[in-house]
């Protein structure tokens, strides 16, 4: 049985049992404040405007498996070590992948991968 392409992994031990079969995501954060409203006919929030569209974009460069923050997330997730205002809740590594162009935004934005460390 063949299972190809970027999106799904198998791993195997050393006597090729799979341990894991799955599909990877792809996953974007972009820290922002939308205008959002109420949806008439479901009474949920929607949410408009650049930011979402950002966001979007953000998300939609990664590749499976793999995060990928914008420069506000990044900033706002930032730990200063001099500082106790801030409780790190995981160790991660960060970097960065660059200013990139992302489809209907104006300016390149500097976006950055999240691995576990």
């Amino acid at each position: 049985m063949g299972l190809g392409g970027p999106a799904v992994s198998l791993i195997e031990d050393s006597h090729r049992n799979y341990k894991w079969r799955g599909i990877r995501v792809r996953m974007g954060i972009h820290c922002c404040h939308p205008l959002c409203k109420p949806d008439p006919s479901t009474g949920r929030m929607d949410y408009f405007g650049p930011p979402v569209n950002l966001a979007a974009r953000v998300s939609g460069h990664g590749s499976g498996g793999q995060i990928v923050i914008s420069h506000d997330t990044y900033e706002t997730l930032q730990l200063d070590p001099n500082t106790e205002s801030r409780k790190q809740i995981c160790d991660v590594i960060v970097t960065s992948l660059g200013r990139i162009r992302l489809k209907g935004i104006r300016d390149e934005k500097t976006l950055y991968e999240v691995l576990p460390d």
